[in-house]
């Protein structure tokens, strides 16, 4: 068993289509997951009841204040890592799996488990690219990371705290300077202070792991999951058109944009950075090697 973390706030359209394609991918290929709804204080009462349907083996934290995204995560990530697992996943209420999701970490795990790696990004990387391929890669995202928890409780759980989530910059100003002599640290003088959030410590701490231990991390070469989030915590400007009424015309409208990067990006009115599917991933044979 390992485990998905499930952030949740305020998201029913999103949060609907994530879990009906969760299923759909665990149709395909399932690992026997356990889930951790972490469900922000302020989400709404329809978001709860979407959970209900959900079938798989899980738990609904309800935090009793507003943790916001930071917190909300990390402790829910610290939570996943207590238990008896190999990783965890951070799957954010606003993404759609492919099918093949699942049979890749599953496959990426255990090609790489015995060389302790960092994370492994399922999105974020390259949109498009050969299936086959897992490459070193030393890049991280917050979306749909599988998350090494030897790599958490080590690199990350020192930061899992207040004195974190109340005050970012004291922290990361303590994670550059882990990184002052790495020439491939992401992050130098001209971007040290940019992307403070949980995933930008974790982006910093994989480059530190890597550095300092030569514990890697790795990346599909193409998207296994499509971020549909066209507004949220780091968006602020998107919404739905005001002539879709009910729950049911947002979803349905959404699901039809789904594989439409220019329906998101109008939505969103910001961001570009939607994508579709490589169509080699729908005829993926499962085969994956290691690429330097």
């Amino acid at each position: 068993m390992n485990v998905i973390v499930r952030p949740v706030f305020n998201r029913p359209e999103m949060l609907y289509l994530a879990l009906k394609y969760e299923q759909k991918a665990r149709d395909y290929f399932d690992d026997d997951y356990y889930t951790i709804f972490a469900v922000d204080h302020g989400t709404s009462e329809e978001c709860f009841e979407i959970i209900k349907t959900y079938k798989y083996k899980h738990e609904v934290v309800a935090r009793p204040t507003r943790y916001k995204v930071c917190a909300n995560i990390m402790e829910a990530l610290k939570q996943a890592c207590r238990l008896d697992i190999d990783y965890v996943i951070n799957m954010e209420d606003d993404l759609v799996l492919h099918k093949s999701y699942f049979e890749f970490v599953n496959k990426a795990h255990n090609l790489v488990k015995d060389k302790k790696y960092s994370v492994i990004t399922t999105w974020g990387y390259k949109d498009h690219g050969d299936p086959t391929i897992l490459k070193r890669t030393d890049f991280s995202c917050g979306p749909g990371t599988v998350i090494n928890k030897d790599f958490f409780i080590t690199h990350m759980l020192p930061f899992a705290n207040a004195g974190y989530y109340n005050n970012w910059v004291s922290t990361i100003q303590k994670v550059n300077a882990l990184n002052k002599d790495n020439p491939n640290a992401k992050y130098n003088e001209k971007n040290a202070f940019t992307h403070l959030d949980w995933d930008g410590l974790m982006n910093r701490m994989v480059d530190y792991a890597s550095y300092s231990s030569g514990i890697r991390g790795y990346s599909s070469l193409c998207y296994r999951l499509l971020h549909i989030g066209f507004y949220g915590f780091n968006r602020h400007g998107g919404k739905f058109p005001p002539e879709l009424k009910t729950f049911e015309e947002r979803v349905d409208f959404l699901e039809a944009g789904i594989y439409n990067p220019d329906v998101l990006t109008q939505l969103d009115g910001v961001y570009k950075d939607y994508s579709t599917f490589d169509s080699a991933v729908d005829t993926w044979n499962g085969t994956l090697i290691v690429e330097d």
